[in-house]
């Protein structure tokens, strides 16, 4: 119970007296400890996300730039196999450690949903799986996870390849989606990227990303100046 009344209204952007109200109401999920009032973060995010408003102090934090290796080795790597993209879903949703606030079968239907709009294979053996609807809202919450196929299936991608690797990612707002989506484009044009994929090499892929990571902050500038 590490929240007090201040920090809820500063992270609802509601006054003391709207707390107070939604406490005495009940609509709010609070604990009076030695007279006052104490709220639990993991519970308060829940109730943010079930009422769908905004976390102000989740807002300022997603200002800051996304720092792909850092979500990488927080999501982490992993091995499956499926005969079907359908398969392919279920079976890594399975294994991988999600939010609580999270459903997993939620998850691998929005999944499947966005596969049957558009294939999220964009060649070279790799696909970017996405959910199409936003699952999380907690910027702590964002993951980023690497899928190396046991066996390439075909994935009905862009070039007609097989795919052999799984990107999976889940963000907070469209720009971080989007971000996260144009650097995974910008790496599978790398040949050497490509290697290290095929080789499963895990330690190399990191720190190939760490380095290419300075290269698309000078591309990322540009943009801006023209």
């Amino acid at each position: 119970m590490n929240l007090k009344i201040a920090d809820i209204t500063e992270i609802l952007n509601v006054s003391e007296k709207t707390i107070y109200r939604w406490i005495k109401s009940g609509k709010i999920p609070a604990y009076k400890i030695n007279g006052q009032y104490r709220f639990s973060e993991k519970e308060l995010n829940e109730w943010i996300s079930e009422n769908k408003m905004v976390n102000r102090r989740n807002k300022i934090k997603e200002e800051k730039p996304i720092n792909l290796p850092n979500l990488l080795e927080k999501g982490g790597f992993y091995e499956i196999e499926g005969n079907t993209v359908k398969e392919l879903i279920e079976n890594m949703v399975k294994i991988i450690e999600l939010p609580a606030n999270v459903k997993k079968n939620k998850l691998i239907k929005e999944l499947i949903k966005r596969e049957e709009t558009l294939s999220t294979g964009i060649g070279n053996g790799i696909a970017i799986p996405h959910p199409q609807e936003k699952v999380i809202t907690n910027i702590e919450d964002e993951r980023f996870f690497l899928f190396f196929l046991k066996n390439p299936i075909d994935y009905n991608a862009l070039d007609g390849k097989k795919v052999h690797t799984l990107f999976l990612i889940l963000s907070t707002k469209k720009d971080r989606h989007l971000e996260l989506l144009s650097k995974i484009s910008f790496l599978s044009r790398n040949k050497e990227f490509l290697e290290m994929l095929e080789l499963k090499s895990k330690d190399k892929i990191i720190e190939f990303i760490k380095l290419k990571k300075v290269e698309w902050d000078e591309i990322m500038k540009k943009r801006k100046k023209i």
